[in-house]
C-alpha cells in the first residue's frame, strides 16, 4: 500500500508522507516486533519487510531520514537474510524480486539508489542470478 500510495501521486494529491507516514511507523514497529521473536525464515522474511520499509523511509521517514543509515540498514538486514537461508532461498529471492520492481518497473527516483543496494547485497552471494524471472 506505501509503495502504491506513492507511485500513484498525482500533481493535486495529497503528500504521501503526511498522508501514510503513520502506516510506515506503524508496520516499522510491528515488524521490529516480529523480528525480535522470530527464527529462522520467519525471521528472514521479517528482516526482509525492515528492508523494504527502510527503503520507503525515503519517501515516509520525514526529517529523521538519512540516506547513508538506510543503505546500511539495508545491507545488514539483506546479509542477515542471505545468514539464515541461504543465497538461494525463496526469502531472499523473493524480496529479491521485489526490488528489482521497485529499481525497474516501480522506478521511482527517491528510492533507485536504495533500490539498487538491496539488490547488490541480495544477490551478491555465491552461485547468484540477478531476479532471472524479472531479467
Amino acid at each position: 500500500m506505501l509503495a502504491v500510495a506513492r507511485c500513484l501521486k498525482g500533481r493535486d494529491a495529497p503528500d504521501p508522507a503526511e498522508q501514510y507516514g503513520h502506516c510506515w511507523k506503524t508496520a516499522r514497529q510491528i515488524s521490529r516486533w516480529r523480528l525480535s521473536t522470530a527464527a529462522g525464515e520467519d525471521r528472514a522474511w521479517a528482516l526482509g519487510t525492515l528492508a523494504e520499509l527502510e527503503m520507503l523511509a525515503v519517501v515516509y521517514g520525514g526529517e529523521t531520514y538519512r540516506a547513508e543509515k538506510a543503505v546500511k540498514r539495508i545491507d545488514r538486514y539483506c546479509g542477515e537474510m542471505i545468514d539464515i537461508c541461504g543465497p538461494r532461498g525463496f526469502p531472499v529471492q523473493s524480496t529479491a524480486r521485489q526490488f528489482h520492481r521497485y529499481a525497474h518497473v516501480w522506478r521511482r527516483d527517491e528510492w533507485v539508489d536504495l533500490a539498487r543496494a538491496a539488490l547488490t547485497a541480495l544477490e551478491s552471494g555465491p552461485g547468484m542470478d540477478p531476479c532471472p524471472s524479472l531479467a
